[in-house]
This record gives structure tokens, sequence and C-alpha cells, in this order.
């Protein structure tokens, strides 16, 4: 398991070559494949393209990957295999935004190269008369499944390429904890967001996979993302800034928007890792960016170095 240092981790040759993403063509989870998963190509085949049946990695389902699947016959799939087979399943509804948007998903980020445009899974829901759904549950939470990602990537032109998994505080907490002026709350809450946060310290194995490669975000500002008024405006664009302390996220915020009152969200710091399942990566699937991604938008931003940011967390600045 890699763990970038307040970046993405690990480094992507320019020669890199996407390979599949699966060991076999198991692509029901059966544990084997089998006919059922030539019957699956060939309808998927007529479907249209999806990365995860590209037995060969050559951005085209054809007569090579059918062949392939036969040639896989009777052999047993990883466990591996099979999370990412019920992951698809599962998340490829999300290919159409609309249905990311009523499911609690938003956009968080502007959009940046080689991720496109970050939509998370909102930690809360309000009804028409300001209220929190009850019903809804927040995910963005210590634990981590690899079945439910917190979060979506689509890129320049709407389409899916990748979801990703949060692991930090449970941000439900934190932002009633700021939102009811909660000092000793919000003291503990960062000071937990900052040990989960640790470079040097353990990272969740979500998946079945020696692979896995986790980064951390430390002081991210999403300026524009109106999370302690407990709303959700799906047509705005939060832009992302990191790393910035808590003051430094609303002086720059008030600035942007040209009020005393900005709409912001902002923590400590949280661990990301990206699974590219809707789209091949040369780079690999945990890599932290797809070079091939919206290339002409601005990179991740980094206003200051870690260094002096954290110098500023502890009261040295």
């Amino acid at each position: 398991m890699d763990m970038g240092h307040g970046g993405h981790g690990g480094h992507c040759p320019d020669d890199a070559v996407a390979q599949p993403i699966l060991s076999v063509g198991d692509f029901d989870g059966s544990g084997r494949v089998s006919l059922w998963d030539i019957v699956m190509y060939a309808h998927q085949r007529h479907e249209g393209y999806e990365a995860i049946y590209d037995r060969n990695a050559d951005g085209r389902l054809d007569r090579w990957d059918i062949l392939e699947v036969i040639f896989d016959c009777g052999a047993e799939s990883t466990e591996f295999d099979r999370q990412l087979v019920e992951l698809f399943h599962r998340y490829k509804k999300y290919r159409d935004i609309d249905a990311a948007i009523a499911d609690g998903f938003r956009p968080f980020t502007q959009e940046l190269a080689g991720h496109g445009f970050h939509y998370a899974r909102m930690p809360f829901l309000v009804r028409p008369d300001g209220t929190m759904d009850p019903d809804y549950e927040n995910i963005l939470d210590e634990t981590v499944d690899p079945l439910e990602p917190e979060g979506l990537n689509y890129d320049e032109n709407g389409n899916l390429v990748a979801v990703f998994h949060y692991h930090g505080i449970n941000v439900l907490d934190w932002v009633l904890a700021n939102r009811a002026g909660n000092t000793a709350a919000v003291q503990a809450l960062a000071a937990q967001s900052m040990a989960m946060s640790d470079p040097t310290g353990p990272k969740p194995d979500a998946y079945a996979s020696d692979d896995e490669m986790w980064h951390t975000h430390w002081g991210p500002c999403f300026d524009g993302l109106d999370y302690v008024a407990m709303t959700f405006d799906p047509t705005i664009t939060p832009t992302f800034l990191q790393p910035l302390t808590q003051e430094e996220c609303f002086l720059t915020a008030a600035a942007s928007q040209g009020t005393s009152q900005p709409k912001l969200g902002w923590l400590p710091a949280f661990n990301m890792m990206h699974v590219r399942l809707f789209k091949l990566n040369r780079c690999g699937l945990f890599a932290g960016t797809d070079p091939d991604v919206s290339p002409d938008a601005p990179p991740e931003p980094f206003l200051q170095t870690f260094e002096e940011w954290l110098a500023k967390m502890l009261g040295g600045a």
C-alpha cells in the first residue's frame, strides 16, 4: 500500500500501458468464468463500451475480447475481481449525473487536470421545510466500505471515470459541532482528523489487493460549499484549495464571494483513494490521477507547503 505525502503518490512513466481491470472475465462475480459470462460480454458489446469488459485493455470491445473470455472459461476469479464486479454493478447507474445528484452526490471541486470533477455524497440532505432528512445515511466517516465509495469522478465531458473512498472524521459530526459553536467537540475532531491522516500511520485495507494507493489532503478548503447552512446547490461548483487553515479558508472565501458570511467547507485533513473502474487508466487502477482525464484543466492547487501549513495549525506562525 502506497501513501502519497500531500499529493497522489506513485509515479506513472510516459510509456505506461493500461492493463485489464479483471484478472479473468467473471463478469457476474460468481467465482468462476462460465458460459453466462460470454453471454454478458456479448450483451455489453451490443450496449456499448465498458472498461471492465475490455479483456485486452485496448479501448475496444471486439472479437479478441470474447476470445479471451472463452479461454478464461472454467477459471476461478479472485476475491478482488469479485469486489470490483459488485462495485461496478452497484455504481454504473451514476454514469447519469442526475442519478448521482438524486442520491445525494454533489460537486465539491472545480475541474482539475488528472481528476475531472469530484462529486461527494454529502453528509445529509435537507428537505423542503429546511430540516434534515432523517432517512438519509451519512457515509462520510471513519469507516471504509469497498462496495460504498463516498465519491465519483466525472471527466470534462460528464463521463463517469472513477469512484473514490473517503477516510477521515465523521463529517456530519464536524458540521454540527461547527454549526453549534461547540469548541471542545471541534478541537477533539480536529485532533482525530490529524491523527488519522498521519502519513506514518496505518490506513484501511479496503480491498483484497496489495496495490491500494491512499493519499492525504491537508487543510482542504471548499470555497462555495455551503455545508454550514445545511443546503447544497448542485448547480454551484465549489473551488477546491489546499492546504489552508480554517481562518485562511474563511478569509479566502469571503474575498472571492465578496461577503462577510461566505459559503465554505473546511476540514483539517482526510485520506482519499481512487478506484479507476469506469475508464482504463494507464497509470493503474488505484492511481491518484489519470493523465488522460481533463488534460487541459488547471492542476490541483497547492497554495503553500505542507510544512508552512502545519506550523500555522500547531500555532507556530
